[in-house]
């Protein structure tokens, strides 16, 4: 399958942004600053800065089973309803305080109306054909402790068909069923060094090679297993910690995305017991290093895994 850039690019086109190219990065800015919308939708990629980390959250198996049920049926919903161009069902997934960003393309908006301009937009005169579907290797998205990765895909506009479609990658952040921040990034066609860096070290079975990925005052959450580190110390606990539950992990990039400063990938991680969970790792880089870092993880392969005893 080719996949060049993502299908927010739909979205960009319509904006005024720019197209995607040849799926090289672009100059961008900083997101716009945070609104009193922003600090009620839970974190955004600022957060990961290492000032106001999320609160760590462990879940056991029936919370994490019913929170991916909920998660994969909220991205369900938001394909069917994209792809039959109902406004109607489109507004009915979103708070009325919804934030949508898109540094790659300097955009961000909020509230329901501005949203609901792009889909009106698109479906009007920008790409009236287009066509959405979940993404068949990763449709039930990555959950997180607030809101997850959705991967979807969009054909039949701007020359991308069913064949070879856009892929779009969105962090959501989700509020009493509703999402309540969308946030776009964008496949590239390498990894980022510091990913790159970043999934030799955490396949090295070193912490401290693993360390000299993050700035000294990082912050690493995964709100599913429970963990928050923060600094160089507890990274290396973290990392020494990891190793031992799973020995001889490799960490296989499956794909990877970024914007502007934050950059990431989706991961298959497999240890000595040879069962492969997937993940999505997203990172907030600052001068060749990693200063925030939020995991997610695909329900299914977790589980099956049995990573929570």
């Amino acid at each position: 399958m080719r996949r060049v850039c993502l299908a927010g690019l739909l979205i960009s086109v319509m904006v005024g942004g720019a197209g995607c190219g040849d799926g090289e990065e672009t100059a961008t800015t900083e997101p716009a600053t945070a609104t009193a919308a922003d600090d009620t939708v839970g974190p955004d990629m600022d957060d990961l800065s290492g000032d106001e980390p999320a609160s760590s959250l462990s879940m056991d198996r029936e919370t994490i089973g019913a929170w991916a049920d909920e998660f994969a049926g909220i991205s369900q919903a938001t394909q069917q309803a994209w792809d039959s161009r109902d406004l109607d069902a489109i507004r009915g997934l979103y708070t009325e305080d919804i934030v949508h960003h898109d540094d790659r393309f300097s955009t961000h908006r909020e509230g329901i109306d501005d949203v609901m301009g792009i889909a009106d937009a698109m479906f009007t005169y920008q790409t009236p054909e287009v066509r959405f579907a979940a993404s068949p290797e990763f449709g039930r998205g990555f959950i997180g402790g607030e809101g997850g990765i959705m991967v979807w895909e969009a054909y039949d506009a701007l020359g991308y068909t069913k064949e070879s479609p856009l892929v779009e990658v969105d962090r959501l952040t989700v509020r009493d069923g509703l999402i309540a921040y969308w946030e776009l990034l964008y496949e590239t066609r390498n990894p980022h060094d510091v990913i790159t860096a970043y999934a030799t070290a955490w396949t090295s079975g070193d912490p401290v090679q693993v360390a000299a990925v993050y700035e000294p005052s990082a912050v690493r959450e995964d709100a599913i297993l429970g963990s928050l580190a923060e600094g160089v110390e507890a990274l290396k606990a973290t990392a020494a910690g990891f190793f031992a539950d799973h020995p001889g992990a490799t960490w296989e990039l499956l794909l990877s995305f970024g914007a502007g400063n934050t950059h990431g990938g989706l991961f298959a991680i497999t240890d000595d017991s040879g069962c492969p969970v997937r993940t999505a790792v997203l990172a907030r880089i600052d001068s060749g290093r990693i200063v925030g870092e939020e995991i997610y993880y695909e329900a299914t392969s977790l589980l099956a895994c049995d990573w929570l005893s």
